[in-house]
This record gives C-alpha cells, sequence and structure tokens, in this order.
C-alpha cells in the first residue's frame, strides 16, 4: 500500500476502518429528526435528516462487512466522505439551535447559516487546493511549511470569529457564543476529513496500490 499525503492536523490518512463512525451520526441525524418533527415541524427539514438517517444506516450496516467494503474501496470511502459530511451538517445544526434560540426564522438566523455554508465552501477550497498542489508528496514531506500556512490561516479565522463572536460576548449571549462557536469549529475542521475521504476515493480509482490491505 502506497504512502499518501494529507493535512498536517489529521493524525493520518483516511482508513476504512472509519466506516464505523456512521454509528455516532446515526445518533445525531434521529435525535435532529425528532426535533424537526416535534420543534420546528419543518417537512423541508425532516426529509433532509431522513435521507441522513437512511445513509447511516446502509453505513452501519457496511460496517459489518468487512470483505465487501474492503472488495469495494472507493465506494466506500465516497460513503466514508458522506457521513463526515452529514456530521458536519448535525453539529452545525446543533450550533444553529443554540444561536438563533427559538426565532430559527429571523434574519440572525439566516445570517449564521450563510457564515457557516461560506466556511465550509472555502475551507473544502482550501483543503483541495493543498490536496492538488502536493498530491505527489507522501507523508512527513513539507509537514513544517504547511503548519506554518495553516498558522497564518487560524490566526485569521481567530481574527474574525472574535469579531462575529463580539456582539454576543457584549449582550451576554453565552449560549449564542458557543453555537457560533462551536459552528465555526466545525466549519473549518470536518471539511479536511471529507476532503481527505474523497481524495483517498480518488487515487484508489487511478491507483489501485494505493488499495487498503487486510
Amino acid at each position: 500500500m502506497k504512502q499518501r499525503y494529507y493535512l498536517p492536523f489529521l493524525s493520518g490518512a483516511m482508513s476504512l476502518s472509519m466506516i464505523g463512525f456512521s454509528w455516532l451520526t446515526v445518533m445525531l441525524s434521529l435525535f435532529h429528526y425528532a426535533i424537526t418533527s416535534y420543534e420546528i415541524q419543518s417537512e423541508y427539514c425532516k426529509l433532509i435528516f431522513q435521507v441522513f438517517v437512511i445513509m447511516n444506516v446502509c453505513s452501519i450496516v457496511l460496517s459489518f462487512m468487512k470483505r465487501i467494503y474492503y472488495k469495494f474501496q472507493v465506494a466506500t470511502f465516497i460513503l466514508i466522505g458522506i457521513n463526515f459530511l452529514i456530521f458536519l451538517l448535525d453539529m452545525n445544526f446543533i450550533g444553529f439551535f443554540m444561536f438563533a434560540e427559538k426565532n430559527v426564522y429571523s434574519w440572525y438566523a439566516l445570517l449564521y447559516i450563510i457564515v457557516m455554508l461560506v466556511t465550509i465552501i472555502v475551507s473544502s477550497v482550501y483543503y483541495g487546493y493543498c490536496y492538488k498542489v502536493k498530491k505527489e508528496r507522501v507523508l512527513g514531506c513539507g509537514v513544517e511549511a504547511e503548519k506554518k500556512e495553516n498558522s497564518h490561516l487560524l490566526s485569521y479565522g481567530i481574527i474574525f470569529g472574535l469579531v462575529l463572536l463580539a456582539p454576543s460576548l457584549l449582550t451576554g449571549h453565552i449560549q449564542s457564543l458557543f453555537g457560533v462557536l462551536l459552528g465555526l469549529l466545525f466549519s473549518v475542521v470536518s471539511p479536511g476529513l471529507i476532503v481527505d475521504s474523497f481524495y483517498a476515493a480518488y487515487l484508489i480509482h487511478k491507483d489501485p496500490e494505493y488499495k487498503e490491505t487486510r
């Protein structure tokens, strides 16, 4: 099995064993499905979480079939990436409720959604760019430079977060503060897991030597 590049803040390249992560996401999705059914009563949100639960259940079933997911590694890594995306949206949904409280249809609730969506897109594009320019590198190459580059990104992220959180701090809305922090944290970090999963699927599709061995 060939080694491949992965982001410095990850402990290692994505593994097929992460298909078991769906146990966590299915619990979150079921919880949010209940909320959208009884609290928000939104058919649109309810349908979204129904789809999430179905995807999670399929992943859980697959996690018991080691022989199958080792055989179809490209599809498995894509499914892992989808599970991380579901997890990201689940955590942002929690942050959204903490931030908006009962005013889920207010203008600042919409602002929260827009900010998190932009953060997710920017983070995904950035991580995708990292893999594109360093796809020829393997574990350990250019990590120090990458860490230095990421430190600047983190500094800008902290400044942006403080500006965004200042109104909450001044008005004493601690719950809203934690909602924004939660959303920003997962919107910045989780896309790295998603991109890494899809990158693993891409590499295996292009070169079978990247396949994991049992």
